[in-house]
């Protein structure tokens, strides 16, 4: 222990002097969230996942991601160049010791340092209040992109789920999509009406459904509660702001899924989301005549995952169909 001890040691020592390991390297980008963490002092933490273009960091409760170039930014995110992401993930293993502070990495058991590139952060917060928000626009945007998923066949995730609530001729196809039905429409309740308590049991019966490191159930809270935090005060039927639910979204989900989940849906209740799930809330303050625009980027976002993408696609459009006013039929005009 003491020769561990000291070897960390001899690593903050070397931070702090800014004197170079046997190996360094810049990232190609990093999140304005993560720039944080390299300014804080030093401070101990682990490897917590290994996969092919992403490891995950895990640092006093919250999980920070380095990624390939390959993958889009994510609020929690820093970047590689897809050769160094392969070199470098194909060597870690979980369980592996980091220390993250005074603007370094460190992966002390292949004396690795990795620092940030001198170009500002990437802000994860989409620039809403730049756009001309049209709750028309919205809706017209909302009701073709329904009319086009609805002709699809999702047999995985909470997206049929979501779809049925827009069209008649959707019915929830998995037995995951069947047993989150009703809670969809308790969550998109609870939120119109301001019902804590209610969107408390509703949380609590979605966070952590699905499989995975972040399960179907979680991937559709993030996106509801980006919506949320972003949107609710621009298209809200009755003008009210919900960005205080998302809040309550994620604080009711810690303890109930995963490290990743949890740390996703903080981001979210902010604001903070993946860069895929920011480009898509903006295209759709652009005139109906722009809907292609729309579609292409829910295309993208969808194609994320295996199911990720398209449940967070359905965390969207719930929350927008919620800011109309809950459960009212307006959507069913129109669609298929």
């Amino acid at each position: 222990m003491g020769k561990i001890a000291d070897k960390y040691g001899n690593i903050l020592a070397n931070i702090a002097k800014g004197e170079a390991m046997a190996t360094s390297l810049v990232a190609l980008d990093y999140s304005r969230p993560v720039q944080a963490f390299f300014e804080q002092e030093p401070q101990f933490g682990s490897i917590h996942s290994v996969f092919s273009r992403a490891v995950n960091l895990s640092l006093n409760k919250t999980l920070i991601a380095v990624l390939s170039s390959e993958l889009q930014q994510m609020p929690n995110g820093l970047r590689l160049s897809t050769y160094e992401a392969k070199q470098l993930f194909a060597r870690l293993r979980p369980g592996e010791s980091i220390i993250l502070g005074k603007g370094a990495l460190s992966i002390p058991a292949y004396e690795l340092l990795l620092v940030l590139p001198t170009r500002p952060a990437w802000e994860p917060r989409p620039a809403i209040e730049t756009c001309n928000w049209s709750r028309d626009t919205v809706r017209q945007h909302v009701r073709s992109l329904v009319s086009y998923l609805a002709e699809r066949v999702f047999q995985e995730g909470l997206l049929s789920s979501v779809l049925s609530m827009f069209s008649g001729r959707v019915r929830p196809r998995s037995s995951l999509a069947q047993l989150a039905f009703f809670l969809l429409h308790e969550l998109m309740q609870a939120c119109w009406q301001q019902d804590s308590v209610l969107l408390t049991e509703a949380v609590q019966g979605l966070a952590g459904l699905g499989p995975g490191l972040t399960p179907s159930g979680d991937d559709l809270l993030g996106g509801f509660a980006a919506v949320m935090a972003l949107l609710s005060q621009e298209l809200s039927r009755d003008s009210c702001s919900r960005a205080s639910l998302a809040e309550t979204i994620a604080t009711t989900a810690q303890g109930r899924t995963t490290s990743l989940s949890c740390t996703l849906l903080t981001h979210a209740a902010r604001g903070e989301v993946a860069e895929h799930v920011g480009t898509l809330l903006l295209a759709l303050s652009e005139p109906i005549t722009n809907f292609s625009r729309v579609l292409q980027t829910a295309q993208r976002l969808q194609a994320f995952g295996a199911t990720s993408g398209s449940d967070t696609l359905a965390g969207v459009l719930l929350g927008l169909r919620t800011l109309e006013g809950g459960d009212n039929d307006f959507y069913r005009e129109g669609c298929p």
